[in-house]
Protein backbone atom coordinates (compact mmCIF):
# COMPACT_ATOMS: atom_id res chain seq x y z
CA UNK A 1 0.00 0.00 0.00
CA UNK A 2 1.26 3.46 -0.92
CA UNK A 3 0.70 6.72 0.90
CA UNK A 4 1.84 10.19 -0.05
CA UNK A 5 3.45 12.26 2.68
CA UNK A 6 6.00 14.99 3.12
CA UNK A 7 9.46 15.01 4.62
CA UNK A 8 10.14 17.43 7.53
CA UNK A 9 11.64 19.72 4.86
CA UNK A 10 8.33 19.76 2.97
CA UNK A 11 9.32 17.54 0.02
CA UNK A 12 6.58 15.22 -1.27
CA UNK A 13 7.39 11.51 -0.99
CA UNK A 14 5.58 8.20 -1.49
CA UNK A 15 5.93 5.70 1.34
CA UNK A 16 5.38 1.95 1.24
CA UNK A 17 3.83 0.15 4.20
CA UNK A 18 6.44 -2.28 5.49
CA UNK A 19 6.77 -4.84 8.27
CA UNK A 20 9.62 -6.62 10.02
CA UNK A 21 8.08 -9.86 8.78
CA UNK A 22 9.43 -8.92 5.36
CA UNK A 23 12.95 -9.78 4.28
CA UNK A 24 15.42 -7.26 5.61
CA UNK A 25 18.96 -6.60 6.72
CA UNK A 26 20.18 -8.05 10.00
CA UNK A 27 22.82 -6.42 12.17
CA UNK A 28 25.90 -8.32 13.36
CA UNK A 29 28.72 -7.05 15.52
CA UNK A 30 32.16 -7.00 13.91
CA UNK A 31 35.02 -5.63 15.97
CA UNK A 32 33.96 -2.36 17.58
CA UNK A 33 31.18 -1.71 15.10
CA UNK A 34 28.47 -3.45 13.11
CA UNK A 35 28.05 -4.96 9.70
CA UNK A 36 24.78 -5.69 7.96
CA UNK A 37 23.75 -8.96 6.37
CA UNK A 38 21.44 -9.49 3.45
CA UNK A 39 18.82 -12.26 3.62
CA UNK A 40 21.13 -14.56 1.60
CA UNK A 41 23.83 -14.26 4.27
CA UNK A 42 26.18 -11.98 2.33
CA UNK A 43 27.38 -8.70 3.80
CA UNK A 44 26.14 -5.33 2.60
CA UNK A 45 28.79 -3.51 0.56
CA UNK A 46 26.98 -0.37 -0.61
CA UNK A 47 28.36 2.67 1.22
CA UNK A 48 25.26 4.69 0.39
CA UNK A 49 22.94 2.05 1.82
CA UNK A 50 25.12 1.66 4.91
CA UNK A 51 24.96 5.44 5.41
CA UNK A 52 21.15 5.28 5.28
CA UNK A 53 21.08 2.48 7.84
CA UNK A 54 23.42 4.27 10.23
CA UNK A 55 21.29 7.41 9.97
CA UNK A 56 18.46 5.44 11.62
CA UNK A 57 20.51 5.58 14.84
CA UNK A 58 19.45 2.18 16.14
CA UNK A 59 21.06 1.95 19.61
CA UNK A 60 24.02 -0.47 19.86
CA UNK A 61 22.36 -2.31 22.77
CA UNK A 62 19.37 -3.42 20.68
CA UNK A 63 19.19 -7.13 19.85
CA UNK A 64 17.48 -8.93 16.95
CA UNK A 65 17.67 -5.83 14.80
CA UNK A 66 15.69 -5.86 11.54
CA UNK A 67 16.30 -3.14 8.97
CA UNK A 68 14.06 -2.39 6.01
CA UNK A 69 15.66 -2.88 2.59
CA UNK A 70 13.42 -0.21 1.06
CA UNK A 71 14.46 3.42 1.70
CA UNK A 72 10.82 4.44 1.25
CA UNK A 73 9.42 1.93 3.75
CA UNK A 74 7.28 3.56 6.43
CA UNK A 75 8.85 1.25 9.06
CA UNK A 76 12.62 1.42 8.77
CA UNK A 77 13.88 -0.74 11.63
CA UNK A 78 12.93 -2.70 14.73
CA UNK A 79 14.94 -4.10 17.63
CA UNK A 80 14.65 -5.43 21.17
CA UNK A 81 15.90 -3.11 23.91
CA UNK A 82 17.61 -4.10 27.16
CA UNK A 83 14.21 -4.48 28.86
CA UNK A 84 12.99 -6.94 26.28
CA UNK A 85 10.65 -4.44 24.62
CA UNK A 86 10.28 -4.15 20.88
CA UNK A 87 11.24 -0.70 19.60
CA UNK A 88 10.53 0.87 16.22
CA UNK A 89 12.25 3.33 13.89
CA UNK A 90 9.98 5.02 11.34
CA UNK A 91 10.67 7.05 8.23
CA UNK A 92 10.68 10.80 9.07
CA UNK A 93 7.90 11.34 6.52
CA UNK A 94 5.77 8.79 8.35
CA UNK A 95 5.87 10.95 11.46
CA UNK A 96 4.65 13.88 9.36
CA UNK A 97 1.83 11.75 7.93
CA UNK A 98 0.81 10.48 11.37
CA UNK A 99 0.81 14.03 12.75
CA UNK A 100 -1.42 15.24 9.91
CA UNK A 101 -3.91 12.46 10.61
CA UNK A 102 -3.76 13.13 14.34
CA UNK A 103 -4.55 16.82 13.96
CA UNK A 104 -7.04 16.13 11.17
CA UNK A 105 -9.50 14.45 13.56
CA UNK A 106 -9.26 17.19 16.18
CA UNK A 107 -12.02 19.35 14.69
CA UNK A 108 -14.37 16.35 14.66
CA UNK A 109 -13.41 15.59 18.25
CA UNK A 110 -14.15 19.18 19.27
CA UNK A 111 -17.59 18.92 17.68
CA UNK A 112 -18.39 15.79 19.71
CA UNK A 113 -16.84 17.01 22.97
CA UNK A 114 -20.15 18.46 24.27
CA UNK A 115 -21.73 14.99 23.91
CA UNK A 116 -18.84 13.39 25.81
CA UNK A 117 -19.13 15.96 28.60
CA UNK A 118 -22.89 15.50 28.82
CA UNK A 119 -22.36 11.73 29.11
CA UNK A 120 -19.77 11.86 31.89
CA UNK A 121 -21.74 14.44 33.88
CA UNK A 122 -24.83 12.24 33.70
CA UNK A 123 -22.88 9.15 34.78
CA UNK A 124 -21.10 10.97 37.62
CA UNK A 125 -24.49 12.04 38.99
CA UNK A 126 -25.59 8.43 39.46
CA UNK A 127 -25.92 7.09 42.99
CA UNK A 128 -24.73 3.56 42.26
CA UNK A 129 -20.98 2.89 42.14
CA UNK A 130 -21.23 1.39 38.67
CA UNK A 131 -18.55 0.63 36.10
CA UNK A 132 -19.98 3.41 33.93
CA UNK A 133 -19.71 5.96 36.72
CA UNK A 134 -16.14 4.96 37.56
CA UNK A 135 -15.01 5.30 33.94
CA UNK A 136 -16.83 8.64 33.70
CA UNK A 137 -14.59 9.88 36.53
CA UNK A 138 -11.49 9.05 34.50
CA UNK A 139 -12.88 10.78 31.42
CA UNK A 140 -13.68 13.87 33.51
CA UNK A 141 -10.02 14.01 34.58
CA UNK A 142 -8.82 13.46 31.01
CA UNK A 143 -10.88 16.44 29.92
CA UNK A 144 -9.85 18.77 32.74
CA UNK A 145 -6.18 17.89 33.16
CA UNK A 146 -5.01 16.60 29.78
CA UNK A 147 -2.93 13.97 31.59
CA UNK A 148 -2.11 10.67 29.92
CA UNK A 149 -4.44 7.71 30.36
CA UNK A 150 -1.60 5.34 31.36
CA UNK A 151 -1.52 1.55 31.12
CA UNK A 152 -0.61 -1.44 33.24
CA UNK A 153 2.59 -2.15 31.28
CA UNK A 154 4.09 1.27 32.05
CA UNK A 155 3.03 0.89 35.66
CA UNK A 156 4.70 -2.51 35.95
CA UNK A 157 7.90 -1.77 34.03
CA UNK A 158 8.56 1.87 34.91
CA UNK A 159 6.56 2.53 38.08
CA UNK A 160 4.95 5.40 36.21
CA UNK A 161 1.24 6.09 36.22
CA UNK A 162 -1.58 7.62 34.23
CA UNK A 163 -5.17 8.45 35.14
CA UNK A 164 -6.48 4.91 34.68
CA UNK A 165 -3.73 3.37 36.82
CA UNK A 166 -3.78 5.79 39.76
CA UNK A 167 -3.41 4.26 43.21
CA UNK A 168 -5.32 5.32 46.29
CA UNK A 169 -2.06 6.69 47.73
CA UNK A 170 -1.95 9.22 44.88
CA UNK A 171 -4.92 11.01 46.46
CA UNK A 172 -4.22 13.21 49.48
CA UNK A 173 -5.63 16.13 51.42
CA UNK A 174 -3.83 19.45 51.63
CA UNK A 175 -5.25 22.58 53.26
CA UNK A 176 -8.64 20.87 53.40
CA UNK A 177 -8.52 20.28 49.66
CA UNK A 178 -8.27 17.00 47.80
CA UNK A 179 -5.39 16.63 45.35
CA UNK A 180 -3.91 13.95 43.16
CA UNK A 181 -0.15 13.67 42.81
CA UNK A 182 1.68 10.98 40.88
CA UNK A 183 4.76 10.11 38.84
CA UNK A 184 3.94 9.99 35.14
CA UNK A 185 5.78 9.00 31.99
CA UNK A 186 9.51 9.77 31.93
CA UNK A 187 9.44 10.44 35.67
CA UNK A 188 7.43 13.66 35.31
CA UNK A 189 5.46 14.60 38.42
CA UNK A 190 1.84 15.62 38.04
CA UNK A 191 -0.38 17.37 40.54
CA UNK A 192 -3.97 18.57 40.23
CA UNK A 193 -6.63 19.80 42.62
CA UNK A 194 -10.03 18.10 42.60
CA UNK A 195 -12.92 20.51 43.06
CA UNK A 196 -15.92 19.02 41.26
CA UNK A 197 -18.44 17.81 43.90
CA UNK A 198 -19.56 14.77 41.89
CA UNK A 199 -15.96 13.67 41.32
CA UNK A 200 -15.07 14.26 44.98
CA UNK A 201 -17.98 12.05 46.01
CA UNK A 202 -16.91 9.33 43.58
CA UNK A 203 -13.30 9.34 44.78
CA UNK A 204 -14.42 9.20 48.40
CA UNK A 205 -16.40 6.05 47.62
CA UNK A 206 -13.56 4.52 45.59
CA UNK A 207 -11.10 5.00 48.44
CA UNK A 208 -13.23 2.69 50.58
CA UNK A 209 -12.92 -0.21 48.14
CA UNK A 210 -10.40 -3.02 48.68
CA UNK A 211 -7.19 -2.96 46.62
CA UNK A 212 -4.51 -0.43 45.77
CA UNK A 213 -5.87 0.94 42.50
CA UNK A 214 -8.23 3.87 42.72
CA UNK A 215 -10.50 3.31 39.74
CA UNK A 216 -12.14 -0.07 40.35
CA UNK A 217 -15.61 -1.51 40.03
CA UNK A 218 -17.45 -4.65 41.07
CA UNK A 219 -19.05 -7.01 38.55
CA UNK A 220 -22.37 -8.79 39.04
CA UNK A 221 -20.62 -11.52 41.04
CA UNK A 222 -19.12 -8.97 43.42
CA UNK A 223 -15.56 -9.36 42.11
CA UNK A 224 -13.51 -6.19 41.74
CA UNK A 225 -11.72 -5.18 38.54
CA UNK A 226 -9.29 -2.37 37.75
CA UNK A 227 -10.45 -0.15 34.89
CA UNK A 228 -8.37 -0.77 31.76
CA UNK A 229 -7.33 1.65 29.04
CA UNK A 230 -9.39 -0.20 26.45
CA UNK A 231 -12.51 0.21 28.58
CA UNK A 232 -11.97 3.96 28.80
CA UNK A 233 -11.42 4.28 25.06
CA UNK A 234 -14.55 2.25 24.33
CA UNK A 235 -16.54 4.46 26.71
CA UNK A 236 -15.34 7.54 24.79
CA UNK A 237 -16.31 5.94 21.47
CA UNK A 238 -19.77 5.06 22.77
CA UNK A 239 -20.35 8.52 24.24
CA UNK A 240 -19.15 10.39 21.16
CA UNK A 241 -20.30 8.10 18.39
CA UNK A 242 -16.88 8.60 16.81
CA UNK A 243 -13.56 6.80 16.61
CA UNK A 244 -11.91 8.84 19.37
CA UNK A 245 -9.65 7.78 22.24
CA UNK A 246 -8.11 9.25 25.37
CA UNK A 247 -5.21 10.62 23.31
CA UNK A 248 -7.40 13.27 21.67
CA UNK A 249 -8.00 14.92 25.05
CA UNK A 250 -4.30 15.65 25.49
CA UNK A 251 -3.95 17.16 22.02
CA UNK A 252 -7.11 19.22 22.52
CA UNK A 253 -5.95 20.42 25.94
CA UNK A 254 -2.58 21.54 24.59
CA UNK A 255 -4.18 23.41 21.70
CA UNK A 256 -6.75 25.15 23.92
CA UNK A 257 -4.17 26.11 26.56
CA UNK A 258 -1.90 27.63 23.93
CA UNK A 259 -4.82 29.48 22.30
CA UNK A 260 -5.89 30.97 25.63
CA UNK A 261 -2.36 32.15 26.38
CA UNK A 262 -1.99 33.74 22.97
CA UNK A 263 -5.38 35.44 23.26
CA UNK A 264 -4.40 36.97 26.59
CA UNK A 265 -1.44 38.69 24.96
CA UNK A 266 -1.86 41.89 22.92
CA UNK A 267 -1.24 41.46 19.17
CA UNK A 268 2.47 41.63 18.42
CA UNK A 269 3.27 44.22 15.78
CA UNK A 270 6.47 42.69 14.45
CA UNK A 271 7.51 39.20 13.42
CA UNK A 272 10.19 39.18 16.10
CA UNK A 273 7.69 39.92 18.87
CA UNK A 274 5.20 37.38 17.45
CA UNK A 275 7.87 34.69 17.47
CA UNK A 276 8.83 35.57 21.03
CA UNK A 277 5.21 35.57 22.24
CA UNK A 278 4.49 32.28 20.47
CA UNK A 279 7.54 30.60 21.97
CA UNK A 280 6.54 31.78 25.45
CA UNK A 281 2.99 30.44 25.00
CA UNK A 282 4.30 27.08 23.81
CA UNK A 283 6.75 26.94 26.71
CA UNK A 284 3.98 27.65 29.24
CA UNK A 285 1.69 25.07 27.63
CA UNK A 286 4.44 22.47 27.69
CA UNK A 287 5.08 23.16 31.38
CA UNK A 288 1.44 22.48 32.27
CA UNK A 289 1.45 19.16 30.40
CA UNK A 290 5.01 18.19 31.40
CA UNK A 291 6.34 18.20 27.84
CA UNK A 292 9.39 19.78 26.30
CA UNK A 293 8.41 22.84 24.22
CA UNK A 294 9.67 21.12 21.05
CA UNK A 295 7.51 18.04 21.66
CA UNK A 296 4.50 20.15 22.54
CA UNK A 297 4.81 22.26 19.41
CA UNK A 298 5.36 19.35 17.03
CA UNK A 299 2.96 16.75 18.38
CA UNK A 300 0.29 18.41 20.53
CA UNK A 301 -0.57 21.95 19.47
CA UNK A 302 -2.60 22.13 16.27
CA UNK A 303 -0.42 23.68 13.54
CA UNK A 304 -3.36 25.74 12.25
CA UNK A 305 -3.39 27.64 15.55
CA UNK A 306 0.31 28.40 15.25
CA UNK A 307 -0.04 29.57 11.66
CA UNK A 308 -3.07 31.73 12.53
CA UNK A 309 -1.07 33.50 15.21
CA UNK A 310 1.95 33.96 12.98
CA UNK A 311 -0.08 35.51 10.15
CA UNK A 312 -2.16 37.67 12.50
CA UNK A 313 -5.55 36.06 11.78
CA UNK A 314 -5.96 34.44 15.22
CA UNK A 315 -7.37 37.56 16.90
CA UNK A 316 -9.89 38.07 14.10
CA UNK A 317 -11.09 34.47 14.52
CA UNK A 318 -11.31 34.63 18.31
CA UNK A 319 -13.04 38.01 18.39
CA UNK A 320 -15.50 37.25 15.60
Amino acid sequence: MLITSKTPEGTSIKLIFTSDEMLGYSRVRRGQGFSFKLPDGSFLKSREERKRILSLAVPPAYEKVWICMKPSGHLQATGIDDRGRKQYRYHPAWHEYAADRKFGVLSSFAAMLPDIRKAYRKSLAEAELSRDRVIAGIVFLLDHTGYRIGNSQYEKENKSYGLSTLLTRHIFEHDERLKLRFRGKSGKHHEAEIENPALLKLISELQDLPGQHLFRYADDAGEYHDVGTDEVNQWIKDASGGDFTAKQFRTWKATILCAQMLKSEPPAETKTFRTQALNEAIKATAAQLNHTPATCRKYYIHPTLLRAYEDGSLYKIMNA
